[in-house]
């Protein structure tokens, strides 16, 4: 009775089937800022696994108006407690089961937040009385902030990829160990290279690629910003080698193709090489009662940011090539820089290798000069003079407190 009355009042609304073309038709206008191919493909997918659960659980719900809060609150305790409800992946005319049984906060939001984008754009066309998710709050994040990947940790995962290259380069054919492989010498090459988030990695293409000037150029599919990033030696190479044999528009086809279908998959695979290398990749705190993903592939983006924010990298440029739009969350990544300076700080300390502060001030204000610098010849110029100070008058060199007592 409720419906018939609300579809005289208010007219027809939209059959399940018909919402996510309707959606797409008509929202990029609504949108204050529209997601490219890549981010519509993700908005896709979480609406995909919704309408799935409404098909399965609630097959009387059949258009956007007979969606309730409690079917949306239902959902979400889905996800949250079992992860995503479609979990039956088809990958290559091959179907298996997910292995994912667990999602983020982050990730749990972000469902959240499409799903109901997608209601608020549709509620005129759709007739509805109300959102379903509008009283539905946010999970708390309460998670630990992911770890940064250190040194010896990335010398290690780039030998072992090196190793791996060269033993599958004799295998004509695609095993799935070699399947593994490609996927993970991706997502590290580029993740570590580049700061890109993991969906961004994944459908890499190659327009984004622009070899003559040697630099990445993209719109990151979670925000819409534009990133410009230099390519470093190892990724030019990486990269070079993949031209040579490129089959589609993605530079990895086989790391876009896995992520369309199963992006859980991709990042399962490159947790289980760092698990392979003996890198911890969770852990468990006294006030959650799952563990907490440490180091992942998210964890080469802090790691870039982190090298670049300890090696003096303006936070302009490096909010530039992350693409973050506020210079407060440019800064959370930064923070990595400051925790490193407070072990060292420490460390200089226990050894009684403390430098002079006024000795402190002057090398601060040589570093700012450089760090202000763009022209790497008056860098170099820098450099080549100290070298030929401490040359001609090695007797000049700053020794520590300890070394004077010695």
């Amino acid at each position: 009775m409720h419906e018939k009355l609300t579809e005289e009042l208010k007219g027809p609304s939209i059959p399940l089937a018909e919402v996510w073309e309707l959606f797409r038709k008509i929202g990029p206008p609504a949108m204050k800022r529209q997601p490219n191919e890549r981010g519509w493909k993700v908005k896709e997918l979480y609406w995909t696994d919704f309408s799935k659960f409404l098909i399965s659980e609630h097959p009387t719900a059949k258009t956007l108006r007979d969606i309730t809060p409690e079917h949306a609150s239902e959902y979400i305790a889905h996800l949250k407690t079992k992860g995503k409800f479609c979990k039956v992946i088809s990958y290559k005319g091959i179907r298996y089961r997910s292995k994912m049984t667990k999602l983020s906060s982050s990730t749990i939001n972000e469902y959240m937040s499409q799903i109901k984008q997608i209601f608020t754009i549709l509620h005129k066309k759709a007739s509805l009385i109300e959102n379903p998710f509008d009283e539905i709050p946010r999970v708390d994040k309460k998670k630990q902030g992911r770890y940064v990947f250190e040194i010896d940790e990335l010398t290690l995962i780039g030998k072992y990829l090196e190793e791996q290259k060269i033993f599958f380069e004799s295998l004509k054919d695609t095993t799935q160990g070699k399947l593994d492989f490609i996927i993970n010498e991706a997502l590290f090459t580029i993740g570590i290279n580049s700061g890109l988030r993991r969906g961004d990695i994944c459908l890499l293409e190659w327009t984004d690629v622009k070899f003559p000037k040697k630099f990445i150029s993209t719109i990151c599919s979670k925000t819409g910003e534009h990133v410009t990033i230099p390519m470093t030696s190892s990724l030019f190479e990486f990269l070079q080698r993949k031209n040579k044999n490129k089959t589609n528009k993605y530079v990895t086809p086989e790391l876009a193709s896995m992520y369309l279908n199963n992006a859980d998959g991709t990042t399962y695979r490159f947790k289980k090489m760092l698990e392979r290398l003996d890198i911890e990749t969770t852990k468990v705190y006294q006030d959650r009662s799952r563990q907490t993903s440490i180091k992942d592939v998210h964890s080469l983006r802090h790691t870039f940011c982190y090298l670049h924010g300890f090696q003096g990298t303006p936070m302009v440029v490096l909010q530039n090539m992350v693409g973050h739009l506020s210079d407060k969350m440019t800064e959370a990544y930064a923070l990595h820089k400051t925790e490193q300076a407070k072990k060292e700080a420490i460390k200089r300390f226990a050894m009684g290798n403390i430098i002079p502060n006024s000795l402190m001030g002057i090398k601060q204000e040589a570093i700012d000069l450089i760090n202000s610098c763009e022209d790497i010849n008056k860098i170099q110029a820098c450099i080549d003079c100290f070298k030929v100070i401490q040359i001609q008058n090695p007797r000049l060199e700053i020794e520590s407190p300890i070394k004077r007592k010695l």
